[in-house]
């Protein structure tokens, strides 16, 4: 009540608009603050306020835009103004407008909680169809199961993209499970002759079938399922990350789970070869793993 009255309340109008609303972000990066306000110029605004020591403090000194970071209290203090201060529908437009102005930074990750604080379920499930493979090969798969898991249920079972991806962020504990989950979004996407989401739902369904010890006959079916995909798709430049991360499947498909330790090698080397061409340093790493294997 005293930090209220006698100094919070003080500040003029505007000031206090700005700080509430500026509360959103974990941290005032005033590039992304100066997109937020267009009214207000907040490089001048949070280094008056930091010369007053309102519990501010600067944590990146760039020459054009600086970085800051509220007191963690203080912080707490400015989200409280703003939950009794706007309605539902604006707290949910002003998380939207922040959200999209790192959407259009390509800053997806960052975008997330916005969108997800908006309720705009629909940008999150862009975001993991952009992101998702590659968070996968990163190890990253926990964040993008909390991503998926937080959408309404139904989205999710209707969508084969975000069932790939839930489906393959569990895929080392899911079982039998992977298999049919794999196989459902395999089935819509041959009907929406979506290519890319073929190559993918056919590479972890090798892998599952492997982790899951079936039959050396099913592993081969996937395989060459796999291979047509990949021999329709010969001399074409296109879903290469898809493709690569497809050769080297098959390639843990034949060494783990067939034995057939030459084709695996030489289903590697093809991994290895297309990761080199997209310079993805991950792939590479994960086909050099199942080569060695083989080796």
């Amino acid at each position: 009540s005293y930090f209220s009255g006698e100094i919070y309340q003080t500040l003029p109008e505007e000031t206090r608009k700005f700080l509430v609303r500026s509360a959103l972000f974990d941290e005032l990066d005033t590039k992304v603050l100066a997109a937020f306000f267009r009214d207000t110029d907040p490089c001048d605004l949070l280094n008056r306020l930091e010369k007053r020591n309102l519990f501010i403090q600067k944590i990146v000194s760039h020459p054009q835009w600086p970085v800051f970071k509220y007191n963690n209290l203080f912080r707490d203090f400015l989200r409280a103004d703003l939950l009794s201060s706007v309605d539902e529908d604006s707290l949910r437009a002003l998380n939207r407008k922040a959200g999209q102005i790192f959407w259009d930074d390509k800053a997806h990750e960052k975008a997330v909680p916005f969108f997800m604080a908006a309720c705009d379920y629909d940008q999150v499930a862009q975001i993991i169809r952009i992101r998702g493979a590659g968070d996968l090969i990163r190890g990253k798969a926990d964040r993008l199961s909390e991503w998926i898991s937080a959408l309404p249920k139904d989205m999710v079972q209707d969508d084969p993209w975000l069932v790939f991806f839930a489906t393959a962020a569990r895929r080392i504990t899911g079982g039998n499970r992977n298999i049919k989950a794999f196989s459902q979004a395999l089935d819509t996407f041959e009907t929406q002759k979506e290519t890319r989401g073929m190559l993918l739902c056919t590479a972890y369904l090798i892998e599952a079938s492997v982790f899951i010890r079936q039959p050396s006959q099913v592993i081969l079916k996937w395989i060459g399922k796999g291979e047509k995909l990949l021999d329709r798709l010969k001399g074409q430049h296109r879903f290469t990350w898809a493709r690569t991360l497809l050769w080297q499947q098959i390639g843990l498909g034949y060494i783990a789970g067939n034995g057939d330790i030459p084709k695996g090698i030489s289903a590697c080397r093809n991994a290895m070869l297309l990761a080199r061409g997209i310079e993805n340093r991950d792939l590479q790493l994960n086909a050099s793993v199942i080569l060695t294997l083989g080796f």
